[in-house]
């Protein structure tokens, strides 16, 4: 059983908050970043020097890993409590 739920929902939330704690999820983090920066100091800026947008966007990846890491843990072992 899902922590989340069982619903199809639950089950998507739940695969996606453990795509966060992979090493492909931030090597690929670092990739996307590293291509924004490149596109907008040398391409076909979207994003303007200082990055405004980018400031937008990186939080938010930071309170999906945030909330992850308050949820539930992955072996089913809080511990003590």
């Amino acid at each position: 059983m899902s922590v989340f739920g069982d619903d199809w929902f639950a089950l998507k939330a739940e695969a996606f908050a453990t795509l966060l704690r992979t090493p492909i999820f931030l090597i690929s983090q670092t990739v996307v970043v590293a291509g924004w920066i490149l596109v907008n100091i040398w391409g076909d800026p979207f994003d303007i020097y200082p990055f405004i947008l980018l400031n937008l966007v990186q939080p938010a990846g930071r309170l999906c890993r945030a909330a992850d890491s308050a949820g539930a843990d992955p072996a089913g072992d809080r511990g003590p409590g």
